[in-house]
């Protein structure tokens, strides 16, 4: 996934006012095959589809463990905690938007490490 697309991505949770199985798409494409794949509708429902098939998206931007699982994974645990606890500390849209947050932080450190 392109540096520009992960940007739109960051702008994209950082509106949302609450989280959406089309917004974990986007970021489990991303956890997943760093975006390549697409986000399909099967059966009325969003899911992912790529070269090993189609499946549905953890509740990342909708669940806080399954946030917090997934920075761990992509950064560690002791950077994940420091970007939940920096989430905690600036984001004032209510305990819906933590989710949102901590997947654009994720998002943001991973793009910010590949520069």
């Amino acid at each position: 996934m392109s540096d520009q697309t992960i940007t739109s991505l960051i702008e994209k949770l950082e509106g949302a006012e609450a989280g959406s199985t089309k917004l974990d798409c986007y970021v489990g494409l991303w956890a997943r095959t760093d975006g390549k794949g697409e986000i399909v509708i099967v059966s009325d429902k969003y899911v992912i589809k790529d070269a090993g098939g189609t499946y549905a998206a953890q509740p990342y931007t909708t669940s806080l463990d399954a946030a917090l699982a997934l920075a761990e994974r992509a950064l560690g645990e002791e950077a994940a905690l420091d970007q939940l606890f920096a989430v905690l500390g600036t984001e004032r849209g209510g305990v819906k938007r933590i989710p949102l947050a901590l997947c654009a932080a994720l998002l943001r450190a991973q793009s910010e490490a590949r520069v």
